[in-house]
């Protein structure tokens, strides 16, 4: 009997086990040749290159955490992927059978039948229960509840109706998005019926974790992407033992609200923090123009885990919010890829050479030195070549405008660096010199 015999005879006798029907349970089988059970086929974008690139977007079919301190950016993330997802930004996503990561296939939003359901216990929306995003007024359901118990009964109905809704609706795709911001705001019946003061054994992480493993299944049958906010204190016991926790930047100096049944289920987690640092885009600013984040990857489904990079949630009132150009350089910047090094006529300088990449779109005169003009050096330096920049943050979008088949290129660089791992084969990499070595000097 040949293996592919033997393996089709054991999914024959598992299908024929299988249940009669959906109340008890269900059933899946199959082989890895043809289907991955598990594989993550849709994902909702955020919008913010740097976070899709580095974290993969957020997939349907799973749990997913963004856990931080108060004010780092997780409600304005939690709200921007609920406004994306009303407008169908949604993407297929596409496996190669290389080793390259999966890429995304935007669906047609026509062919998708989207909700959105937002449980806003942190009240992050608009005290008139409207939000505009792109200029649109979104239509989203919005609920508020009391203990965890009616949040997670709400999730329940709601997950019931797509199912229903899916049998029926002619649309091709079928997604549902839903928001709880913030998993920490709920309490149970009984903590509420107490009198003050009285002790009692925390309830909550109990019904959390009941909670999350019924809803683990129902959530990857039906598209459902279920997106946690989650606040986070100091971790008691690095405290205990005297060791001082530093603003931010490190998830397993915190512990997170509601126990661990949210950091096991959800298979999507990424920690973010505010930098301490006051983030203008002109120096001599007097007010900051908002805050820059710093996003980790803890569990990691759709890209490599452990991977970090920056965003800039902007605070006016116009053009506030998440921004996808200032990120995509916070990111840059933070990855090495633009330095921010005082120049004549630039603070923050484009690493073209350094990276292999010849710029097509800036004047040659304005990246070019002539041995002339190294001749007119007090230490001239033979061959070498100036990267282009610019001199404030503020002149970003419109750098990024005029010579944006350049940066991209040096974003591509940026990703693959960011998705590697150095010294897998056994060599030590070395980036190369911005000077360029002339053939006569290498001896």
């Amino acid at each position: 009997m040949s293996k592919s015999d033997f393996q089709d005879q054991i999914i024959a006798k598992l299908n024929a086990c299988a249940p009669d029907n959906m109340d008890d349970g269900t059933w899946e089988v199959g082989r890895t040749s043809e289907s991955v059970l598990a594989q993550i086929k849709y994902v909702l974008t955020t919008g913010i290159t740097a976070f899709d690139a580095i974290v993969g977007g957020m997939p349907f079919g799973r749990m997913i955490e963004l856990f931080g301190l108060e004010g780092c950016g997780k409600s304005a993330m939690a709200i921007r992927c609920a406004a994306r997802a009303h407008l169908g930004h949604i993407c297929e996503v596409i496996h190669s059978d290389d080793d390259k990561m999966p890429t995304f296939k935007p669906l047609d939003p026509k062919d998708c039948d989207v909700a959105v359901f937002y449980v806003d216990n942190e009240q992050s929306l608009d005290d008139d229960e409207k939000i505009v995003y792109d200029g649109k007024q979104l239509d989203i359901v919005n609920f508020r509840c009391d203990t965890t118990d009616q949040m997670f009964k709400a999730i329940d109905r709601v997950i019931d109706v797509a199912e229903a809704r899916t049998e029926k609706s002619p649309k091709k795709h079928h997604f549902l998005v839903i928001v709880v911001d913030t998993i920490a705001s709920t309490t149970t019946k009984q903590e509420m019926e107490q009198v003050w003061g009285t002790q009692d054994y925390p309830r909550q992480a109990a019904q959390i974790s009941k909670a999350l493993r019924l809803l683990t299944r129902r959530v990857n049958r039906f598209n459902v992407c279920l997106l946690f906010t989650n606040q986070v204190r100091s971790s008691f016991e690095q405290k205990a033992k005297g060791k001082k926790v530093v603003f931010g930047i490190n998830p397993l100096d915190y512990k997170s609200i509601g126990g661990f049944a949210l950091r096991f289920h959800a298979s999507h987690r990424v920690f973010m923090y505010a930098q301490p640092h006051k983030y203008k885009l002109v120096p001599d600013a007097q007010f900051p123009a908002g805050i820059q984040i710093g996003f980790h990857t803890v569990k990691n489904r759709l890209r490599m885990p452990l991977r970090d990079g920056r965003m800039a949630l902007l605070f006016d009132k116009k053009q506030g919010g998440l921004n996808d150009a200032f990120s995509l350089l916070e990111t840059l910047i933070f990855l090495g890829f633009i330095e921010l090094k005082k120049e004549k006529g630039s603070d923050f300088v484009c690493k073209f050479a350094r990276n292999g990449i010849v710029p097509t779109t800036f004047d040659p005169a304005a990246i070019d030195k002539t041995l002339d003009e190294e001749d007119e050096d007090p230490t001239p330096r033979r061959g070498s070549r100036k990267d282009p920049g610019f001199k404030y943050r503020a002149l970003w979008p419109q750098f990024y405008r005029d010579h944006k088949a350049d940066v991209d290129k040096l974003w591509d660089r940026a990703v693959a660096y960011a998705m590697s791992t150095d010294g897998l084969d056994g060599s030590v990499v070395v980036q190369e010199s911005d000077e360029l070595i002339d053939e006569d000097e290498k001896d």
